[in-house]
């Protein structure tokens, strides 16, 4: 089965945490997984998340 590469990458609090906006956009992710995979079977695909932590010094300057 060919795969479909999906990278997540979620920002981090200074306590390590993820913030609240990226965990809401996780859970989302989570839920659409599922129904994702079963649209692409009949394609011979599998959807494979990579998820990164973006450190919040990382992010500086972006927001």
């Amino acid at each position: 089965m060919k795969a479909l590469n999906i990278l997540w990458q979620r920002l981090l609090t200074r306590e390590g945490e993820t913030c609240e906006r990226c965990g809401g956009t996780q859970a989302a992710i989570e839920l659409a997984m599922p129904k994702l995979q079963e649209a692409l079977l009949p394609l011979g695909m599998e959807p494979v998340l990579e998820t990164r932590a973006i450190e919040p010094d990382a992010f500086k300057g972006i927001v």
